[in-house]
């Protein structure tokens, strides 16, 4: 897949998020401000949830748009913006 030819090796998958992971995660980042907001509701403080793509400084984008709206290249530009803003996070 497109991870994989990004030379990314994803093991698990998505995961509802549960109040438990609060305690568990310093941070929590979103790729979109319904993932932002619903964590908050859930009563995490503001502080741990962050926007993934604040920690990509050459993208004017705030969320992680649907690759599917960028057309046959959506996925690439996805894992790009995702390991950017990984890389610069850690």
């Amino acid at each position: 897949g497109v991870a994989m030819n990004a030379g990314c090796y994803i093991v698990g998958r998505a995961r509802q998020v549960t109040v438990d992971v609060f305690v568990q995660f310093e941070w929590i980042l979103c790729m979109d401000q319904d993932n932002d907001d619903d964590p908050i509701a859930m009563c995490a403080s503001p502080q741990q949830t962050m926007m993934l793509l604040v920690f990509v400084s050459q993208s004017s984008l705030r969320e992680v748009p649907d690759p599917c709206s960028w057309g046959d290249c959506g996925f690439d530009q996805l894992v790009h913006l995702m390991g950017v803003g990984c890389a610069t996070l850690v």
